[in-house]
């Protein structure tokens, strides 16, 4: 699996494709026809397990495992079964208030913040195991 290539070729042919809805327009679409998600202020990152061993990168292949390396262990802990997957998700920080860029920035840069970042997986980039469509792999 060459982890770089499958997020590089996942970030340019989809994620350019997302667009941002308002509350207005997300009530005009008709359900079953498209998938939308909630979309968290943070970073896009990924979780990228090979036989076993596993990281959280960006596309640019920085690592940040050892930073939030909870959130890692976690992720490790549900897919223990599978040998290889590649998952996007947006890493936030959780706020009362709307959760900012700049907030997940502060909390990957001090320690003491790091226990309010989340990471919300919303896509399945690569799967070892067949997966047809995006309601199989939601």
């Amino acid at each position: 699996m060459d982890t770089a290539s499958s997020i590089k070729k996942y970030k340019n042919s989809v994620t350019r494709k997302y667009i941002s809805l308002s509350n207005e327009e997300l009530n005009t679409i008709v359900k079953g026809d498209y998938w939308f998600s909630r979309k968290y202020d943070g970073q896009l990152w990924f979780y990228s397990k090979s036989k076993k061993s596993s990281k959280i990168i960006n596309s640019n292949q920085n690592d940040i495992s050892n930073l939030i390396n909870e959130i890692k262990k976690e992720l490790d802990k549900k897919l223990s079964k599978t040998k290889n997957i590649i998952l996007a998700g947006e890493l936030y920080f959780l706020s009362k208030e709307r959760e900012r860029y700049g907030n997940t920035i502060s909390g990957l840069g001090q320690k003491s913040k790091r226990k309010n970042l989340r990471f919300g997986v919303f896509d399945v980039v690569l799967s070892d195991k067949l997966l047809s469509s995006f309601e199989v792999k939601y």
